[in-house]
């Protein structure tokens, strides 16, 4: 085999590695951005000094990087591609959190963990059985929260929420802006809840 049949077959071989590549990694954040103002949003009947939100609880099948899709009522697919920026819990705290936040401007909203002498009175409690969305149909946010005394943990009040979206088109950042939306209504049914 000559010289330039062998720097022919090296250049050709680069050049597919090259074309074969994976493509990159998608990665996707909830937004507080989404849905209703604090001024277009319902208060509760008394003024709260403080708020403290979690822990999130998700099941094993929404534990995971990738971003969870939908694909009909009994099955899901786990994306490679397109994957959560932080932990779920994380992101479903934090994005909840602010939401509440800009619904309550006069109350202390912290998020856990918290040092000891900042416990607030209140802390909401989050059980999610579903977050996931389907490309060009829904997105779904189901699950239970619970108000409590956060020094003690003796509940105030709890309520189930079953909310639900339409996704705009096929894209995952659809999903993932549907999901944000879902995020404000549940801090919308939650102070609805503490009327």
């Amino acid at each position: 085999m000559g010289v330039s049949r062998v720097v022919g077959l090296l250049v050709l071989l680069i050049l597919l590695t090259a074309c074969s590549g994976s493509p990159p990694t998608i990665y996707h954040t909830l937004s507080s951005g989404s849905g209703t103002t604090a001024a277009n949003s319902v208060k509760p009947a008394k003024p709260l000094p403080s708020l403290g939100v979690g822990p999130v609880h998700v099941p094993s099948l929404l534990d995971r990087q990738g971003v969870v899709l939908r694909k009909d009522e009994y099955s899901v697919e786990v994306s490679e591609l397109h994957q959560w920026g932080g932990e779920l819990e994380d992101e479903f705290t934090s994005t909840l959190a602010q939401h509440l936040q800009m619904r309550l401007p006069d109350t202390q909203v912290r998020t856990v963990p918290w040092e000891l002498e900042q416990t607030p009175l209140y802390q909401v409690t989050i059980s999610v059985a579903q977050f996931d969305g389907m490309p060009a149909g829904k997105a779904r946010l189901r699950g239970r929260w619970q108000l409590q005394y956060a020094k003690t943990g003796k509940g105030v009040r709890a309520a189930l929420f079953n909310l639900e979206r339409q996704v705009n088109d096929a894209s995952v950042e659809a999903i993932v802006r549907a999901q944000s939306h879902l995020l404000s209504e549940l801090a919308d049914q939650i102070i609805d809840g503490l009327r």
